[in-house]
């Protein structure tokens, strides 16, 4: 966004199988639309503070229809296929 260009997050459902050779894409069970970066600091600085938030959209509505979106801070969204980190308390697919 900072470049005028579109942002998307692959992300993972937690307790999904992620299998790659299945999907043959990578580990990512969907692709969500990032609406927004706010941040500090220079934009252009590949560095992540624990200032810097997105703000994007998800299949999982917590406000229901009216889909305003997650605000997410950037170090929360961090975390390994085994999701014990940021996920650790995420929704399970599974139920």
């Amino acid at each position: 966004m900072a470049s005028q260009w579109p942002v998307v997050q692959f992300v993972l459902l937690k307790g999904y199988e992620n299998n790659t050779r299945r999907m043959r894409l990578g580990h990512y069970d969907h692709v969500v639309p990032i609406y927004g970066v706010y941040s500090n600091h220079n934009l252009n600085d590949p560095a992540v503070y624990s200032d810097d938030y997105i703000l994007s959209s998800s299949n999982y509505n917590l406000d229901g229809k009216k889909n305003l979106g997650y605000f997410r801070s950037m170090p929360d969204l961090v975390d390994t296929l085994k999701m014990t980190g940021a996920c650790k308390f995420a929704r399970n697919a599974n139920g």
